[in-house]
Order: structure tokens, then C-alpha cells, then sequence
């Protein structure tokens, strides 16, 4: 930030010094140091500013300090590369524009990438896309070795009927593997309780992300007691299936809720018994 010099203001004082004959003795000039007079209203903006100033730079040191980059590779995408790497048909559920995300299936894979939005034709790790209705895939039954949900999971309004798909549309022995909010991590509970419709101005505070980019949550299936229960109904057996958590999550954009952000992500780290808050649900299961 910038600011403006002060004016300075020379203060000088009278020394009248008196002879021993009585008289009077010349007028002395004595010059003191100039003081330096702040202008009108700087003491009332000036401080906030350089607190502001101080708070940003410590958030932004912190941050480095505790998370630095390049962080570790996301578990997911360990887990998007080792089940697809021999995969020869992957299923990318809810694919969507693909933003800034690199394609980890071989590139000897056919990766079909099926969506309701139609930002899909956006997506350039596909090979193949298609829209349809979000409740029936238009993909022959056993056709694909791998089905791919990344942050889909809370959108579904019938997350029964979409594991019911995706089983038929996987081979025996096919692998669904997945990523999602984690009902139990305190925004995604606020967020649960939150119109719809806030969501995207909400988001964009905190992370900065588009709103167009920011679609309707459900929350449906998104603890691990439900997904296991709705994945079991129609086929599925369970390989893995953990919390993680790294980061402040939605908390990074002021110091106070960065550090309390950070103190929650090493909490629940700290003890397995608080798995089931971290912020996110990492799945592995197979078509029986």
C-alpha cells in the first residue's frame, strides 16, 4: 500500500536571556526538531491498512510453511492410475469440462465420458462423450473395466439407480472407484442445510471458484454407512473405502479461520477415530 508523506511543521521557541546590567539581551531563535503531523483520517485508515498488510503476509507464510507445493499427490489419483492402468474401456461418470485435470488413464484406453451437462464437449481427456438423462447410460452392459466418479456422487438425486447403472454397464470383476464430500465435515454440513441457490456466491468467497462451475448438492449417499449399504444392494464389493483430509479446506481466506482450518485438518489426522470427519471419501469396489 501506498500512502502520502505527512506534512512537516518547524516548531520554534523564544529564548529571552537577561544581561547582569538588566538589560535585556537579544532575542534568541532556538529551532527544534520538525514533528511530523499526520493528516486528517490516517490514523483511522492507516492501521487497518498495515494490519491487513501484516495478517496477508503471515496467511500466505503459513501456508507455505504447513502446505507447501507441490503438495503430495492426491490418494485418488494414485488410485485413478493404478486401476485403470490396464484397463481397456474406462467410464468417466460426470465427467464434465475436465478443467485443468490431466488424463490418468494409458493412452491405449477409451475413456467414454457421460454427463447432463453439455460443458462436457469441453472435456479434452476423452475420447468418446456423450449426455444423457443422468439416470439411464447409453452403454452396452458389461462394456467397460473401470468406472470413474470424481465429486459426482453428491450431485445424485437417485444415487441408487446410478450404482445400479454403473454395475450393469461394468464388467464382472469391474472396478468403481470414486471420490466425494464427506457428509460429516463440517461445510458440507452447513452446505447441507443452505438453499442451493446461495451455493455459488458462497463458494466463490471462499475459494474463489466460477459460479457457473458450482452445481446443486444432494448428500444423498454421502456417508460411508450409506454408500456401502446403496453399493452392496446392487453388486458391489467393498475393496476400500477412507477419509481424507489435507488442507484448510473452504477455510484459507482470512488468518483466524486458516488457522482454524488447519488446526481441525491435524486434529482428525492425528487420531483414526476421526476418520469419519475428514472431508473426503475415497472408494474402491468391485462388481461381484
Amino acid at each position: 500500500m501506498q500512502s502520502r508523506e505527512g506534512h512537516r511543521t518547524s516548531i520554534c521557541t523564544a529564548n529571552v536571556s537577561t544581561r547582569s546590567d538588566g538589560q535585556r539581551g537579544g532575542l534568541q531563535l532556538e529551532t527544534q526538531p520538525p514533528l511530523v503531523m499526520p493528516e486528517s483520517g490516517a490514523s483511522s485508515s492507516s492501521f487497518p491498512g498495515g494490519f491487513a498488510l501484516v495478517t496477508d503476509t503471515l496467511l500466505t507464510r503459513l501456508k507455505n510453511l504447513w502446505y507447501p507445493t507441490p503438495s503430495p499427490e492426491d490418494p485418488f489419483e494414485r488410485l485413478y492410475r493404478r486401476t485403470t492402468s490396464r484397463a481397456r474401456r474406462v467410464l468417466d461418470f460426470g465427467a464434465g469440462r475436465g478443467t485443468g485435470l490431466p488424463r490418468y488413464a494409458p493412452g491405449n484406453a477409451q475413456v467414454i465420458g457421460v454427463d447432463v451437462n453439455r460443458h462436457l464437449a469441453e472435456n479434452p481427456n476423452l475420447d468418446a462423450k456423450i449426455i444423457f438423462d443422468g439416470c439411464h447410460l447409453p452403454v452396452h452392459s458389461s462394456a467397460c473395466d473401470v468406472c470413474v466418479m470424481r465429486w459426482v456422487i453428491e450431485h445424485l438425486e437417485t444415487p441408487g439407480l446410478a450404482f445400479a447403472e454403473v454395475a450393469r454397464v461394468l464388467k464382472p470383476g469391474g472396478r468403481l472407484i470414486f471420490v466425494t464430500s464427506n457428509l460429516w465435515f463440517y461445510a458440507y454440513l452447513i452446505a447441507a442445510v443452505v438453499p442451493n441457490r446461495f451455493h455459488p456466491a458462497i463458494v466463490r468467497v471462499a475459494t474463489g471458484r466460477k459460479q457457473e462451475d458450482t452445481f446443486p448438492t444432494q448428500y444423498r449417499a454421502n456417508t460411508r454407512k450409506r454408500l456401502r449399504r446403496l453399493l452392496t444392494q446392487v453388486g458391489f464389493r467393498e475393496i476400500r473405502l477412507a477419509g481424507f483430509q489435507h488442507g484448510a479446506a473452504y477455510l484459507e481466506f482470512s488468518l483466524p479461520t486458516f488457522l482454524l482450518g488447519a488446526a481441525y485438518d491435524k486434529l482428525v489426522n492425528r487420531y483414526s477415530t476421526l476418520e469419519g470427519a475428514r472431508q473426503t471419501l475415497i472408494g474402491e469396489f468391485v462388481k461381484e
